[in-house]
């Protein structure tokens, strides 16, 4: 009996933890982690991007290997093909030896952060940025133009490519859980040792 008593204490103190305490914020750390966040913070004010977009496009490209190589030829955290990346090089002056470079954490976030942000300029909608960091800009402009896929507001209902689509579905959902487990909102929980109610940011 007591031991069932026992048990049954840590269980609610356990849910207790996971909903009011971080508990489940940890938990779901483990599956959309923060890697590289020199890198990232760095180059998302150098080209006016949302960190947590860039960690989703990481995670969804590589999970953060920056060793990835795709069978297509895409190279590192950001996936990039070679010839985007001597474009986007070249563009910005780096004077990286391309593709070697590539695996280079620091490079391919830079270049990838370069040619996402040309994306964001170029589209204006994030949805449309992505399908484009996938598909090609220039499909996602061809696409615009065909009635079978505009939503004929500037934007998409879908793709011709199921891999772009379910693509755009896996980026935007890490997205939103990277802002959910990272963004530094005001949260409130029920202090059970002090028994009030408390507010922070966490």
């Amino acid at each position: 009996m007591i031991k069932k008593l026992v048990w049954f204490l840590i269980l609610v103190l356990t849910i207790i933890w996971f909903f009011f305490y971080g508990g489940k914020k940890m938990f779901l750390q483990f599956f959309y982690p923060v890697q590289y966040e020199e890198y990232v913070e760095k180059y998302a004010k150098e080209y006016d991007l949302d960190k947590y977009l860039i960690y989703a496009v990481i995670h969804t490209e590589s999970k953060f290997d920056e060793k990835a190589v795709s069978d297509a030829g895409a190279i590192g955290l950001m996936q990039l093909m070679e010839d985007t990346a001597s474009d986007y090089n070249n563009k910005g002056k780096f004077g990286y030896i391309i593709p070697e470079q590539l695996l280079e954490p620091d490079v391919n976030i830079r270049l990838g952060c370069y040619y996402l942000s040309e994306l964001m300029q170029r589209f204006k909608k994030r949805e449309l940025a992505i399908m484009a960091y996938n598909a090609g800009p220039g499909n996602v402009e061809e696409w615009l133009l065909n009635d079978m896929f505009s939503d004929g507001e500037g934007g998409l209902n879908s793709t011709p490519f199921k891999e772009t689509n379910d693509y755009v579905d896996k980026v935007l959902k890490s997205y939103k859980r990277y802002k959910e487990i990272y963004w530094k909102d005001v949260r409130y929980g029920f202090n059970l040792f002090k028994k009030e109610w408390i507010w922070g940011h966490w």
